[in-house]
């Protein structure tokens, strides 16, 4: 089971993003057809960092991330300990709901 903690952004750094968010990436991206929890907590952490660190990560890398959380959540189960998704992006919009640079990015249905 995966760390409830380390998936919602309150558990250990991934590291120097710079360098661990390519890795990390297509990591999310072999897990995500079979283990689609996995994957959703790689893809958290790699938000998670960028957002802390106030790292000037590409907006559409970023983006991109987000955008194949949007897509894995239907298929992680409820049970699986995580945050859900829609309080996940409650969050985030919360916390970074100013980056307009960042939502502008992503399609009309998502930016809400």
């Amino acid at each position: 089971m995966v760390s409830p903690s380390f998936a919602s952004g309150t558990g250990p750094s991934v590291g120097s993003s710079s360098r661990a968010a390519p890795l990390l990436g297509e990591a999310a991206s072999v897990l995500a057809e079979d283990f689609p929890a996995a994957a959703t907590v790689l893809l958290r952490a790699l938000l998670d960092e960028i957002s802390w660190r106030a790292e000037s990560r590409p907006p559409m890398a970023t983006a991109r991330y987000l955008e194949r959380l949007d897509e894995l959540s239907p298929r992680v189960a409820d049970d699986t300990g995580l945050t859900l998704h829609a309080d996940y992006m409650a969050q985030l919009r919360k916390t970074h709901g100013r980056n307009y640079g960042f939502w502008s990015l992503l399609a009309d249905e998502r930016r809400r």
